[in-house]
């Protein structure tokens, strides 16, 4: 039998090639955790009415709108009309003539105490917001004290998470994600309600801020923030009830948070600074520390980790004089640093800003200890000038690749941009034929190139991309890479010429 008979024509195919285009992951998502000022403060403005010689409950506006919320206390009552009305010491009426009901979140007259009815008040007052305890993405140093509190107050830090924050915005972070410090009963896990919202949390006390339970369920709120590119615990020895070994466990709990998310194939860089303000942290403790950071989960996590090699730092107040901090707000203008600049970007030799002093001195000798223990120092030179002497990771004894900050974050970078720009536009949306290969190398390579481009890397090698033999839905690919290392050492030799034995002289006019 011959072949089938084909009159003559004109055979069109459309020839259909799927645009991939690179899709670069973030890498300046930073997290920052812990203590707040607890509650936010407001004033609302309502008529107390009285019916049959009693006052009528009025719920306060604000909490009547925002569900969850929770009023804590009610500060001051004044007369919206004349202030002065009430006797008590310009602080408006006594708190013998209204009556407050906290779980209610309402406010009334007492008959006959001083408040007429139909007096229109202002009511300033303590509360707690039904989302306050989640996770939440700010811009500005006011949009973080407006929510959590004032930095400062005083001459003391009445917010850690506020000044954390501030320090990592002038390191040079775009936004924080910040998370507050909470407690759950028993150190369960939070539970969301039907908006997100977290119910079962509340403000921990200063020996619960110590625990690292309290920190193991805070964390479990971040379960729902995707992206996290940085985290930076806000907790130092100067705190009541911290201790270095408090701190150490606490330290634990933010690794157990990075080996979690790496089980999902995301990674987060650790920043951890240390508090010796108080007298605690000291050289020898924080060595420590760094070995335990070095040996958790046999090391995975060793590269992906820096701890600053020194605890007491002064800063400016806001009005005169200044006030020793610890390293933990360091370790938050580091993070904003490096969130704020391009991966590859080293931050040897870089300064640290927001700070006048490093007080806890180390000699050239001691810093030279620290970072052989893998430590990130930071010092202070010439001029009051304070710098990162060399940007390097916990790891100390597998070279450049897994010790420099710059490589092993510019590393983070390509992996997850790889795997998606890969999930989102290829899996799933292609066939697995001859042509597949070709596809998935031309993804890689422009996520490659894209990132070589912006300087994240250097070099690359084609990648070599094919179907699995007996698994035909599945293809694999390999490719190698140069990461771009910063020049960190340079050698020269020189030596004196005495082969001449003229002298030429130059007359200055």
């Amino acid at each position: 039998m011959g072949r089938p008979y084909v009159p003559p024509g004109v055979t069109i195919t459309e020839a259909v090639s799927p645009q991939v285009v690179p899709l670069l992951a973030s890498s300046a998502e930073i997290v920052l955790a812990g203590l707040s000022l607890g509650y936010q403060t407001r004033t609302d403005q309502v008529v107390l009415l009285e019916e049959g010689g009693k006052g009528v409950p009025v719920k306060l506006p604000f909490l009547a709108s925002v569900e969850g919320s929770k009023l804590i206390e009610v500060l001051a009552v004044y007369n919206a009309i004349n202030p002065a009305e009430g006797e008590n010491e310009g602080k408006g009426y006594k708190a013998t003539t209204y009556k407050v009901t906290v779980g209610e979140g309402t406010i009334e007259l007492i008959a006959g105490k001083g408040i007429e009815g139909g007096t229109l008040v202002n009511v300033t007052y303590k509360y707690i917001p039904g989302d306050y305890w989640n996770p939440v993405r700010l811009f500005t140093f006011n949009e973080v004290q407006n929510r959590f509190g004032n930095a400062l107050e005083n001459g003391t830090i009445t917010s850690p998470l506020s000044l954390a924050a501030q320090k990592a915005l002038e390191g040079g972070a775009g936004s924080v994600i910040l998370q507050p410090l909470f407690m759950t009963p028993s150190h369960e896990n939070p539970i969301f309600n039907h908006q997100g919202f977290i119910t079962n949390a509340k403000e921990p006390t200063a020996e619960e801020n110590a625990e690292a339970g309290t920190w193991t369920a805070t964390f479990q709120a971040l379960q729902v923030v995707e992206a996290i590119d940085l985290i930076t615990p806000v907790i130092g020895q100067s705190q009541e009830h911290v201790t270095d070994g408090s701190v150490a466990e606490i330290e634990k709990v933010v690794l157990g948070f990075e080996q979690k998310r790496l089980a999902e194939q995301q990674y987060v860089y650790g920043v951890f600074g240390e508090d010796s303000t108080t007298g605690d942290a000291l050289a020898s403790t924080i060595r420590s520390h760094a070995q335990g950071i070095r040996a958790y989960a046999n090391g995975t996590l060793s590269s992906q980790n820096l701890l600053i090699n020194t605890g007491s730092f002064n800063i400016s107040l806001p009005s005169t004089g200044e006030l020793a901090v610890g390293a933990q707000y360091v370790a938050a203008s580091i993070a904003g640093q490096l969130a704020g600049s391009p991966v590859a970007r080293a931050l040897t030799r870089k300064g640290v800003v927001g700070f006048t002093k490093v007080n806890d001195i180390r000699t050239p000798e001691q810093k030279n200890v620290d970072a052989g223990e893998g430590l990130f120092v930071v010092e202070q030179v010439a001029g009051g000038f304070i710098r990162c002497r060399h940007a390097i990771s916990i790891d100390n004894s597998h070279g450049a690749a897994r010790s420099e900050v710059s490589v092993v974050r510019a590393k983070f970078l390509m992996v997850e941009s790889v795997k998606e720009t890969l999930e989102n536009q290829i899996i799933g949306q292609i066939i697995a034929d001859a042509n597949s290969p070709i596809i998935v190398r031309s993804a890689i390579v422009g996520v490659l190139s894209a990132l070589q481009s912006a300087g994240d890397l250097v070099d690359f090698q084609t990648p070599v991309v094919q179907l699995a033999l007996l698994e035909p839905t599945t293809i694999t690919a390999s490719f190698s890479y140069r990461p771009a290392f910063t020049l960190n050492y340079i050698d020269i030799a020189f030596a004196l010429d005495l082969s001449s034995n003229e002298v030429t002289l130059i007359e200055q006019t």
